[in-house]
């Protein structure tokens, strides 16, 4: 059996975990009591702004030097490997380029003149008088 530690609701069913009135979490009632609400401590004091700028706690006698950083050396393998590649890349481009204006080339349609067929005159003769079994015969 559970029960709700703010409406005392007693609830049978074992597989519930809150209560169905206000939602609060239910206790097993063979626990002593739910468990009471823990208290934090008090904070101190809060922190205070600084009213004036903060003084270093040592004294430097010689102004800061700025950092010197030596140039870095480039790799000559790297640099020619990076080229190389490029070099590649771009030959690359350029032989699809070829190949594309090439097949588009041979594509083209060719203007081809050619006489329009005329249509042959054709007499249509009925025969018949209306009949379901009427015929009809054309003739060029």
């Amino acid at each position: 059996m559970k029960r709700c530690p703010k409406c005392q609701r007693a609830y049978e069913d074992e597989t519930l975990r809150f209560c169905l009135e206000d939602g609060s979490p239910l206790f097993d009632a063979r626990d002593s009591e739910a468990p009471a609400t823990e208290i934090l401590p008090a904070r101190g004091t809060p922190t205070l702004k600084s009213t004036g700028p903060t003084v270093p706690s040592y004294q430097d006698v010689s102004p800061p030097r700025p950092e010197i950083r030596e140039p870095r050396s480039s790799n000559p393998i790297l640099t020619v490997g990076v080229v190389a590649i490029v070099l590649l890349l771009l030959a690359l481009v350029a032989i699809a380029g070829i190949f594309v204006f090439r097949q588009s080339r041979e594509k083209e349609p060719e203007v081809v003149r050619t006489a329009t067929p005329s249509a042959s005159p054709t007499v249509v003769t009925r025969t018949g008088t209306g009949d379901e079994n009427a015929t009809i015969s054309a003739s060029p």
